[in-house]
């Protein structure tokens, strides 16, 4: 084991105990709805960080609110894994409402089984895609990261409708990822019985590297069918965690010392009240759902490997911002209004000259 109170940058480790604070302070005030004053411009509200603690105000809570805490016989285990899959690959919150068309987040979920066997289907969510984008949406995120899916998927999409030339299509991955439910290969993600054999198992699927795997796997986690948990001593460090380890651990590396970013996470993570001053709000320990009562398996009281791994990752983006706070407006919060999408929910179109004639409250 790495002598890490030996070795760590302690001036450093404090930059990053005050971000995450920083953090948790900033995930309160959204909880409670009350207004967050930032201590600099780089943590301003309006810039989008993923919280490291699963459960403070962001895209995992807000499926486990929404139909992650459902009853199984509405929507199975496999859907609710893929659902979360979806926002991973396609990178924006709001793409469960773009392909679904469904205003209600509970009911923003796509049935795989279906996608599977009904052309129908798959064509109203094609339709729902296209709205989205009519009225300026965007599909993807702003990132080369899913190039891998998207070509696996594009490929799989050539053999099933038997088309070698047939180009990318927003869809793909939705039809695809339906396929990997149909052949068993997500169910048998969820019965490995450890984070690290889900993990390898998800990154043996062609096109799916270490970081869709790590991100897939830790949620599927979460669900009551799993045997393994997200807060097990294991992680696959993404670029921005990776950064920020070598940043706590530059003299180190400096010296000759090989870096184990995964090793040293898991480590810090043992030893964190040593090195940081941090404690889990009890509204982010755990969460009530309809169906389940309390969702996670136990209470999370400390800082897991995935919440540090996380967490790691956006601090590496902080400090890009406190250097150029310009290079946030690439990363701002969306606001995306609902008015279009829930009058063509309501009256199957959408006429912008009339919209304002209906009350959708």
């Amino acid at each position: 084991m790495t002598d890490i109170l030996k070795h760590i940058n302690h001036d450093r480790v404090k930059e990053l105990n005050d971000y995450l604070n920083e953090m948790k302070n900033r995930g309160l005030c959204q909880f409670y709805n009350k207004p967050y004053i930032p201590p600099d411009p780089a943590l301003d509200e309006k810039i989008m960080y993923f919280p490291g603690l699963l459960l403070a105000p962001g895209s995992r809570r807000n499926l486990i609110t929404s139909f992650y805490g459902e009853n199984p016989e509405i929507i199975d285990y496999v859907d609710k894994a893929l659902n979360h899959v979806i926002i991973c690959m396609y990178g924006l919150d709001e793409n469960l409402l773009f392909i679904t068309g469904k205003t209600n987040p509970k009911e923003a979920w796509i049935d795989f089984t279906r996608v599977h066997n009904d052309p129908e289907y798959v064509n109203q969510l094609k339709e729902n895609i296209l709205f989205a984008r009519s009225i300026g949406h965007k599909i993807w995120s702003i990132t080369e990261i899913h190039t891998s899916v998207q070509v696996a998927a594009r490929n799989y999409c050539r053999i099933k409708y038997n088309d070698i030339n047939r180009k990318s299509s927003d869809i793909d991955i939705v039809e695809w990822l339906a396929y990997l439910k149909h052949n068993g290969t997500i169910e048998n993600i969820l019965n490995q019985k450890t984070l690290q054999d889900a993990y390898n198992t998800m990154t043996n699927i062609s096109g799916i590297g270490p970081y869709y795997g790590y991100t897939s796997v830790a949620m599927f986690s979460t669900l009551q069918c799993a045997s393994y948990e997200h807060d097990e001593m294991f992680c696959a460090p993404g670029k921005g965690a990776q950064k920020t380890i070598e940043y706590l651990f530059e003299d180190y590396k400096a010296k000759g010392n090989k870096i184990n970013h995964s090793k040293l996470i898991c480590e810090i993570t043992e030893i964190q009240d040593k090195l940081f001053d941090l404690e889990v709000p009890i509204e982010f320990q755990n969460i009530e759902t309809p169906y389940y009562g309390k969702f996670l398996k136990r209470d999370q009281t400390n800082y897991t490997c995935n919440a540090f791994e996380v967490g790691m990752c956006q601090f590496s983006i902080y400090r890009k911002f406190k250097e150029n706070i310009e290079a946030s407006k690439k990363r701002l919060v969306s606001n995306i209004d609902l008015t279009p999408f829930k009058q063509r929910e309501l009256t199957g179109s959408y006429n912008q000259t009339n919209i304002n004639l209906l009350n959708f409250d």
